[in-house]
C-alpha cells in the first residue's frame, strides 16, 4: 500500500493562506479608520464659509507666515500649527476649506496613531481598533479637526510620542540592550545611549510645544514614563535601581529635553529669518539692510518668549465659556465655536470677535468669531450650533475606565494602565491649578489617551463571560452618540426642536 503525501504537502497552505490574510488585515484595519475618519472630517470642511472663533486670528498669522516668513505684531503661540495651517492654504487655495485642510488631515492621522498606540499596548488588534473608532467619532476631536486651530496638531504629536516611547520601551525590553551594558561610560556613550525611538519621541514633544506651550504637559508625562521605565530595566538588568545614574540622567534629559528644546528653536527659523519683519526686528532695525547681529537677535527673540509667558501667567479675563479643570471630565461646559439662527445669521457683521480667553486681549467681542460679512441660509426656526464637546457615550464610561486604571497601577502594579493614567493626569492636572481662564478644548490632546483607557476598561470587562460584549455595545454607543450629536458638531442646521433634544443641560447652551 502507498501513502498519500498529498495531503501532507498541502497542510501548509492554509497556514500560509491564513497569515496572508491576516497581514492584509493588520493593514486594512487601520486604513479603513483613517480614511473614514477623513472622511468625516472633510465633508462640509467648508462650512462655515466663513472665519468662526479663533480662525480669525490663526488663518491672519497662517497668511502673513506665506507673505513673510512671520505673523504680524504680537503673537501667543509658537508657529508650527499656523505653518501646517498654512500649508493647507498653499495647497487647496486661501479659502475654507484651505483653512481647514491641515487640521482635517491631522485630525485623521490621529486615529491612525491611537491605533498605533493601542496595539502595543493593549497587545490586541480589536481593541487598537476599538481606541482608533473612539477617537474617529469623538466630538471633542471631530470640532477640532475641522477648524483652523491648533490643538489638534498639538494631539497628533503627542500621541505619536507616546508611540515612540512605547517602541524605546519595546527595544529596552530586548536582549542585549545595549544602554544597560556595565562598565564607566564616558559622555558620548551617555548621550548616544538612548534607543533612537527616544530620540523620535524627544522630536516629537519638540514639535508639539512648537506648536502650543500645553505641549510641556506632555513632556512631563514622557519624562516620568521613561524614568519609570529605566529604573525598572536597570533594576532587572542589574539588580540596582539607580545603575550608573549619569548615564540614567543623560538618557532622559537629552532626548526629551534638549531635543524639544532644539525643535522649538528651530520652528522660529523664519522668526529669525524675517527679523527685520518682526515685532522687535521692527523696532531694531532702522536702517536697510538690517544691520543687527545674532546675539540682538536672540535677545529680541527671548524678549518675545518671555512676554508670550506673561501672557499666558498674567491672564485674568472672565469669559462665559470658563470651564474650571475639575469639570472637564463631566462634559459640563462645553464652547460655543458658532451659534446662530436666521435673525443673527441676517444680523451678522464682519470681523466679529473673539473667541476664547486667550484671545481675549487682543480683541474683544461676543464668543461667535464671524470673520465676513454674509447673507443667511438659515429658514426660519432653524439653529446653526458648534459645539466643542466631546461625546458623551465615550467621555462618561472613559471616566470610569480612568479610575480602574488608577487601581490597576496601584493594587496590581500594571504598567499599561499606569502609562495611559500618566498620560493622561499629566495633561489634566497641573490645569486644577491654574487660575486664569481655562476651557474644555484644552483637553483636545488627552482625548486619544481616554480613548485608550476606554478601550482597556473594555477589554478588562470583557474578560468576565458575562461582560464578552462589552466592546461591542460600547462600539455600538459611540457611533450612535456620532449620529444624534452630529449636527452640533458640524454646524449642520436643524430645526430648533431637534437642536434643543441634543442640549442635554442648561450649560450647554
Amino acid at each position: 500500500m502507498g501513502t498519500h503525501p498529498a495531503p501532507e504537502a498541502a497542510a501548509p497552505q492554509p497556514a500560509s493562506a491564513a497569515g496572508r490574510r491576516d497581514r492584509r488585515w493588520a493593514v486594512a484595519l487601520p486604513v479603513t479608520l483613517v480614511l473614514a475618519a477623513l472622511a468625516l472630517r472633510l465633508v462640509g470642511l467648508a462650512e462655515p464659509d466663513r472665519l468662526y472663533f479663533d480662525e480669525v486670528y490663526y488663518v491672519a498669522d497662517a497668511r502673513a507666515l506665506l507673505a513673510d516668513g512671520v505673523e504680524d505684531g504680537f503673537v501667543v503661540h509658537p508657529p508650527l500649527g499656523k505653518w501646517l495651517i498654512a500649508s493647507g492654504i498653499a495647497v487647496a487655495g486661501d479659502g475654507p476649506f484651505g483653512w481647514r485642510l491641515a487640521s482635517a488631515v491631522a485630525g485623521a492621522l490621529l486615529v491612525g496613531v491611537t491605533y498605533g498606540v493601542g496595539l502595543r499596548l493593549l497587545g490586541r488588534r480589536s481593541l487598537a481598533a476599538l481606541a482608533g473608532l473612539f477617537v474617529a467619532v469623538d466630538g471633542m476631536a471631530l470640532v477640532a479637526s475641522r477648524i483652523a486651530m491648533l490643538d489638534g496638531f498639538l494631539a497628533l504629536f503627542v500621541a505619536a510620542a507616546a508611540w515612540a516611547l512605547l517602541a524605546d520601551a519595546a527595544a529596552r525590553d530586548g536582549p542585549g540592550d545595549p544602554t544597560l551594558e556595565a562598565g564607566p561610560r564616558p559622555w558620548r556613550g551617555w548621550v548616544l545611549g538612548a534607543a533612537p525611538a527616544r530620540w523620535l519621541a524627544g522630536g516629537l514633544l519638540g514639535l508639539a510645544i512648537a506648536t502650543k506651550w500645553a505641549g510641556l504637559l506632555a513632556i512631563g508625562a514622557a519624562g516620568l514614563v521613561a524614568l519609570v521605565g529605566d529604573l525598572v530595566a536597570r533594576r532587572r538588568a542589574t539588580g540596582r535601581v539607580l545603575a550608573d545614574p549619569l548615564h540614567l540622567l543623560a538618557g532622559l534629559a537629552v532626548p526629551l529635553l534638549l531635543v524639544p528644546a532644539a525643535v522649538y528653536v528651530a520652528s522660529y527659523a523664519g522668526w529669525f529669518a524675517s527679523y527685520e519683519d518682526t515685532r522687535p526686528g521692527q523696532e531694531a532695525c532702522t536702517e536697510e539692510p538690517c544691520e543687527v547681529g545674532v546675539g540682538e537677535r536672540l535677545a529680541g527673540w527671548w524678549g518675545e518668549q518671555a512676554a508670550i509667558a506673561r501672557f499666558h501667567t498674567g491672564l485674568d479675563a472672565e469669559h462665559p465659556y470658563r470651564a474650571e479643570a475639575w469639570t472637564w471630565p463631566l462634559l459640563t461646559r462645553p464652547v460655543a465655536f458658532a451659534y446662530e439662527t436666521a435673525d443673527s445669521c441676517e444680523d451678522a457683521a464682519e470681523a466679529d470677535g473673539p473667541q476664547t480667553g486667550e484671545a481675549a486681549v487682543r480683541d474683544a467681542g461676543d464668543a461667535t468669531g464671524e470673520g465676513a460679512a454674509r447673507g443667511c441660509d438659515l429658514a426660519e426656526g432653524q439653529v446653526r450650533h458648534i459645539l466643542a464637546i466631546g461625546n458623551p457615550a465615550i467621555w462618561w464610561p472613559a471616566t470610569l475606565a480612568v479610575l480602574a486604571l488608577g487601581w490597576a497601577a496601584a493594587r496590581h502594579r500594571r504598567g499599561d494602565a499606569g502609562f495611559l493614567l500618566t498620560f493622561i493626569l499629566g495633561q489634566w492636572v497641573p490645569w486644577l491649578a491654574v487660575a486664569r481662564p481655562v476651557f474644555l478644548f484644552y483637553t483636545v490632546p488627552i482625548v486619544p489617551f481616554l480613548a485608550l483607557a476606554l478601550a482597556w476598561g473594555a477589554g478588562e470587562a470583557a474578560k468576565a463571560p458575562r461582560l464578552r460584549l462589552t466592546p461591542a455595545v460600547l462600539a455600538v454607543a459611540a457611533i450612535l452618540g456620532l449620529a444624534f450629536w452630529y449636527p452640533i458638531w458640524l454646524g449642520t442646521p436643524i430645526e430648533e426642536a431637534a437642536w434643543r433634544a441634543r442640549i442635554l443641560f442648561a450649560s450647554w447652551y
